[in-house]
């Protein structure tokens, strides 16, 4: 079946879901989910989210220093209401509103979301116009993950942290089954 091109990010999904906080020099919160987020490099540490054009870009723009919360299937109604919540009243925070805990982050001054499990504080090297979203390159600064959520190898432990994966509107999905395919390696040997 052919698609309409811009129908392809459909078929780049599940994503991960991201809660992204930022804070102007007024101390207004602003928070908004985002299932457009990718490492970019390692070395430096950069990491890009595509923001819609409908997301309130001013606290990101004054201080450029952002965080990126990582939820859990646990707190998915809050996401999902986060993610319906634009208000046009800077004195409105969303993250309240919502009923998320904020906490001091380490090194901006962007609050990180306590109910989350892993946070990425971000200075915001550019941003671009591009189509319908706009681009944002961060420098990563700080990571705090949850011990009990990081497996041996230190890598995301699955069978523990049920991420919230974005299929599309109203549509989520969690992480299942994780393949090791060294070990499938050995077996077939």
């Amino acid at each position: 079946m052919e698609l309409e091109p811009t129908n392809f990010y459909r078929f780049l999904a599940p994503r991960t879901t991201v809660i992204i906080t930022s804070v102007g020099r007024d101390k207004n919160v602003n928070a908004s989910t985002v299932s457009f987020v990718m490492p970019v490099s390692i070395d430096p540490p950069l990491l890009a989210i595509s923001l819609s054009r409908k997301v309130d870009m001013d606290t990101l723009k004054r201080t450029r220093e952002f965080v990126v919360n990582i939820p859990t299937e646990e707190v998915l109604a809050k996401v999902w209401s986060i993610s319906k919540t634009k208000s046009s009243s800077p004195e409105i925070n969303e993250l309240d509103k919502a009923g998320f805990a904020m906490m001091a982050s380490e090194k901006v001054l962007a609050p990180s979301i306590s109910d989350c499990i892993a946070w990425f504080e971000c200075l915001a090297e550019f941003s671009k116009e591009m189509g319908d979203h706009i681009l944002v390159v961060g420098s990563v600064v700080h990571v705090t993950v949850r011990d009990e959520y990081i497996s041996a190898e230190g890598n995301l432990n699955l069978e523990k942290a049920k991420v919230i994966m974005h299929i599309g509107g109203a549509k989520f999905a969690f992480p299942g089954k994780e393949v090791d395919m060294k070990e499938i390696k050995e077996e077939t040997k």
